[in-house]
């Protein structure tokens, strides 16, 4: 379906207004005016998007669209390299997920680090407290395990 009919398939209103002789030369050399003017005034009204923390912008009505899906999915960043992670509520609960990608989100929902599956495919479990870590956490034991008189527990 072409923008045109999509508009038409709306309850379309026409909207007209002034713009400087050097404005319309340039709107009339467009190929199709409408939709970029619509495109430009979208733009403008958009909002950060909830799911990547501001850098897509989106109209209203899908950033609320956005939330209300963000609200029963888990979003983070992976602990190593900042990737966006997802992962759905629906797939653990059919099965459709394979069990160490179960591990790693379960780690993470019950405030683990969080790792995207690259990483977590990398990680080592640390005995002393049954955490996968990745290696790049160097000073995880230091960080995690020595009591305040500087001793490894």
């Amino acid at each position: 379906m072409n923008n045109e009919n999509h508009c038409k398939s709306r309850n379309s209103v026409t909207v007209t207004f002034k713009v400087d002789e050097e404005l319309a030369n340039l709107l009339k050399a467009l190929p199709n005016r409408s939709e970029f003017i619509r495109e430009a005034i979208m733009s403008r009204m958009a909002v950060p998007c909830p799911a990547c923390g501001g850098s897509g912008r989106l109209s209203k009505r899908q950033a609320l669209d956005v939330k209300a899906l963000l609200e029963t999915h888990y979003v983070g960043r992976c602990l190593n390299c900042g990737t966006r992670v997802t992962y759905t509520a629906c797939a653990r609960a059919t099965g459709e997920v394979d069990p160490r990608e179960h591990v790693r989100m379960n780690q993470a929902m019950k405030g683990g680090p969080l790792y995207c599956r690259a990483c977590f495919s990398e990680t080592e479990l640390c005995e002393r407290c049954n955490t996968w870590w990745h290696p790049s956490e160097k000073n995880h034991v230091r960080k995690h395990h020595e009591d305040s008189g500087g001793k490894v527990g």
